[in-house]
């Protein structure tokens, strides 16, 4: 027999032995797709017949499946629990585990926790309720499946261990604990007794398996429970009852007892569940509870005998029984009879500048007033330092003056008054003068007022000082006070000095050394008027003369004595009259006045609605117009003060056009001035604006061939100095103040008008009103 004849005879009888004959006929792809999932007939057997053998049986050994020993089990859990199915099988080498929704449902591979493993472990949700599981257990061989395993969910929480009743001392805390499978929240409820109704607890713990209630009296008797849930419901516990063991109650409290010295006072406590009582005592209410050692210190009714000492004492019980005890009130004990000094006060000696502090000691006291005396005024005045009105009086920083005051304190009560022996006040030295405010130096413009000023600690001397520089000798003032003002600054005090000497009976100080810094006043004036508007008259009209003003300004000066530097401008448009009036006030400062004078025609704006008044000034393309608060706010740009005078018909302060009032040329001025007014006068307190207006129409305003200037300006420019017309300035001081200068126009520059059958009539407005402010001289 050959060799490979042999060995494929060896194969078959190793096949037969194990069981497993595959016919010669099945083809190795038959062997393959048999149904049991066995191993097909090694492909080589065919390989190993030959024309010898074709008559014998091809048969192949097929390797077994897993065989299950234990089929995994129902399993019933509460929600949200874990739950466990366990296959045990023999030969197993893999698992996967599938699940259903139910019995007739398809099988899912399942990705739950040991989905590959012998143990599948499943949280048991609601939804999974009859949850279907089984298992394939394969090796090489093939694969078999378990039986299907039921999973049961409990809906709702079961519980395990009830809320028990409790008893606990008035006090404590009384806990109540409940134990639940499934459980997803608590909420604890309470009523008063077994009839009651029940309601949310708010205790602590109201919403966890264990809620702490403070065992307080009036909880004695109530009943506790506690409902517990998850999604699919809830369950109530049954009741547990609280019990408090009660501390004693205070029926009636000790009361306070008013007597005459040398009486007795008895304090009464009454109280139920009491077995022991203890009193006590202080001697006032801020003082500390001892025990009282006095007759029935160790019963319901406390006798003390009524001594002045104890005026004010307080007494309180202190009642037990075996759950606690409980304080009564605090009653005091009055005694009647004058006031007690118990410590006098005493005499101080100080140095100036030093605390003084003044203290007695009484009982029986109701009221406290401390008195001081002194030789030169012979009698006793009330005190008003601090607490003098208590037992102890305070003063601080003490007066030389003092010296050899006298102080009493008055202790009053129902009964009467006790005074204190009057105790001596002594200052034993002076103080070196303190200086608290050092003066300050001061920068003011030419004409305003420069105040200086000092502050000291003590009762002191002054006298001031100046001197002209750093290098100059002091001269002395006749300035003995803390302060003084320099009213009108001039430009020749610039760089003056000043100091203060402040001394007292024994020393002498220095303040710093501070200076005036004075800034001249320097006056500039613009002058605009119009000329030749032949558009819009035949005959030329001239508005105003720049020259009559231009040369008015330059013959006067302002307050200060200097004369005004004067530019004139005529047939100007919007934007010339704006370089004018940047020109004409360049390198001003806050203390510089400047003057702005205009005389030309004007218009109401009546497209606007309010009637504003607007100054009609030339352009290149005719005629433009400036509103009054576009003219405003350039002058506002000017540092310093600024004098306006319009003179322009027209502009809105004329009544006029049927008696119309429009004051938008004034309002424009005080809306931009925007500084607080003086509640006393209406005046503003620091204005920036002083305005005048006066709009005339006709003959008021345009010149004639005699007059080539208008009425306003001959008044302003000829007027108010004593000029043609022959006036007086006002009050004859040389001086022409705002006020001065309106009531002059007021009176001469006004009147009425009527053309075209239309009345109309001059009118003049002020800005701020009644104002000093000085002008020319």
């Amino acid at each position: 027999m050959r060799p490979s004849t042999k060995r494929f005879l060896s194969l078959l009888l190793c096949l037969v032995m194990l069981g497993t004959y595959i016919p010669a006929a099945a083809s190795q792809r038959e062997a393959e797709l048999l149904p049991d999932g066995s191993a097909a007939v090694a492909a080589n057997a065919a390989s190993l017949s030959t024309p010898e053998n074709t008559a014998a049986v091809t048969a192949a050994v097929v390797n077994a499946k897993p065989t299950i020993t234990a089929q995994p089990k129902n399993v019933t859990m509460s929600v949200n629990c874990p739950a466990k199915f366990t296959v045990k099988a023999t030969g197993a080498t893999t698992y996967q585990w599938y699940w259903r929704k139910s019995s007739s449902g398809s099988w899912a591979k399942s990705t739950m926790t040991g989905n590959a493993t012998a143990t599948l472990t499943v949280t048991a949700a609601t939804v999974r309720n009859g949850y279907q599981y089984r298992c394939k257990v394969s090796n090489s061989s093939g694969y078999v499946y378990t039986s299907a395993a039921t999973l049961t969910v409990t809906p709702k929480p079961v519980v395990t261990t009830q809320p028990a009743g409790t008893s606990v001392k008035e006090g404590a805390t009384a806990k109540f604990t409940v134990k639940a499978a499934g459980a997803k929240t608590y909420q604890w409820y309470w009523r008063k007794d077994s009839s009651g109704t029940w309601a949310k607890s708010t205790m602590t713990g109201n919403k966890t398996a264990t809620l702490s209630v403070p065992a307080a009296k009036t909880r004695n008797g109530y009943q506790y429970r506690c409902k517990v849930s998850n999604s699919n419901g809830y369950v109530y516990t049954k009741p547990a009852t609280l019990t408090v063991l009660l501390k004693p109650v205070i029926t009636a409290q000790p009361k306070s007892i008013t007597k005459n010295a040398g009486e007795t006072a008895k304090f009464t406590v009454k109280a139920t569940g009491a077995t022991g009582y203890q009193w006590y005592w202080r001697e006032d209410s801020s003082g500390t509870w001892q025990k009282s050692t006095r007759t029935g210190n160790k019963t319901a009714t406390l006798s003390i005998p009524a001594t002045m000492a104890r005026n004010g004492y307080q007494y309180r019980c202190k009642v037990s029984n075996d759950n606690g005890y409980v304080y009564s009130k605090a009653a005091t004990l009055t005694v009647n009879g004058l006031p007690v000094i118990v410590d006098p006060p005493k005499s101080v000696s100080i140095t100036e500048g030093g605390t003084a502090t003044f203290t007695v000691t009484g009982k029986n006291v109701d009221s406290y007033q401390w008195y001081w005396w002194k030789e030169s005024e012979s009698r006793w005045s009330p005190c008003s330092g601090h607490g003098a009105t208590t037992n102890t009086l305070q003063y601080d920083d003490v007066l030389y003056s003092w010296n050899n005051y006298i102080f009493s304190c008055k202790l009053t009560n129902s009964e009467g008054v006790q005074w204190t022996l009057g105790v001596s006040l002594t200052i034993t030295a002076r103080h070196v003068p303190v200086i608290k405010t050092q003066p300050k130096s001061v920068t003011v413009g030419e004409g305003e007022k420069a105040y200086f000023f000092v502050q000291t600690r003590y009762e002191d001397g002054y006298q001031w000082y100046w001197r002209k520089n750093s290098s100059s000798e002091w001269n002395e003032l006749s300035v003995t006070t803390q302060g003084f003002t320099v009213n009108s600054a001039k430009y020749s005090q610039n760089g003056y000095q000043y100091r203060c000497r402040v001394y007292n009976s024994e020393y002498s100080v220095y303040s710093n050394t501070v200076t005036m810094t004075v800034n001249p006043v320097k006056y500039r004036a613009l002058v605009v008027a119009e000329v030749n508007y032949s558009t819009l008259d035949p005959a030329p009209r001239h508005q105003g003369s720049a020259d009559l003003v231009a040369n008015m300004l330059q013959s006067v000066t302002g307050p200060m004595g200097r004369g005004y530097t004067v530019s004139s401008v005529t047939d100007v448009g919007l934007a010339g009259l704006q370089d004018a009036v940047e020109n004409a006030y360049a390198g001003a400062d806050d203390n510089d006045v400047s003057l702005f004078y205009i005389s030309t025609h004007g218009a109401i704006d009546h497209a606007s609605g309010n009637k504003a008044g607007q100054l009609l000034l030339s352009g290149p393309y005719g005629d433009v117009y400036c509103r009054m608060d576009m003219l405003a706010d350039w002058l506002r740009a000017v540092p310093g003060k600024v004098i306006v005078f319009l003179d322009a018909c027209g502009t809105g302060a004329a009544i006029w056009e049927g008696n119309a009032f429009n004051e938008t040329v004034i309002s424009a001025f005080a809306e931009a001035e925007g500084s607080p007014a003086s509640p006393n006068t209406g005046e503003f307190i620091d204005p920036k604006f002083y305005v005048i207006t006066a709009a005339a129409h006709q003959e008021m305003s345009w010149g004639t061939s005699a007059l080539n200037y208008t009425y306003f300006g001959w008044y302003l420019a000829l007027g108010p100095l004593g000029r043609k017309p022959a006036d007086e300035e006002g009050d004859g001081n040389g001086t022409v103040t705002l006020n001065e200068l309106y009531n002059y126009v007021y009176t001469h520059a006004l009147g009425p008008y009527t053309s075209d059958g239309v009345d109309y009539y001059q009118h003049a407005q002020v800005y701020p009103e009644n104002s000093s402010y000085e002008l020319f001289k």
